[in-house]
């Protein structure tokens, strides 16, 4: 990956994600367990720059409160922007995801 924290390149990396859930998913794997798989250790959630642009570019940024409420348990500023980007990822993975696969589902034959 490169250094690249544009919003563009968050959105492709969710897209490709997505992509990722799906076959997964069709090989037979759970979805959540997928898509917690595919972000787990991603870039955008590692590096403290990457995960508060991340935040930024997520229309999820507060995912992690949706889910496990309404405080954090972290030591320092690193950790707090990296969980709150991990679960902004996999929120966004997750809406990618069923995107990708009502488009797939409402053109079977993959034409536009």
């Amino acid at each position: 990956m490169s250094d690249d924290t544009s919003y563009r390149a968050y959105r492709e990396t969710v897209e490709a994600l997505a992509s990722e859930v799906r076959d997964r998913v069709r090989s037979g794997d759970d979805m959540w367990d997928s898509i917690f798989e595919v972000t787990d250790g991603n870039w955008w959630t590692i590096y403290t720059h990457a995960a508060a642009r991340a935040l930024v570019h997520s229309d999820n940024e507060d995912a992690y409160f949706d889910q496990m409420g309404g405080s954090i348990e972290a030591n320092s500023y690193d950790e707090i922007v990296c969980k709150l980007a991990a679960y902004a990822l996999m929120q966004d993975v997750y809406e990618a995801y069923v995107l990708l696969i009502g488009r797939e589902a409402a053109n079977p034959d993959g034409e536009e």
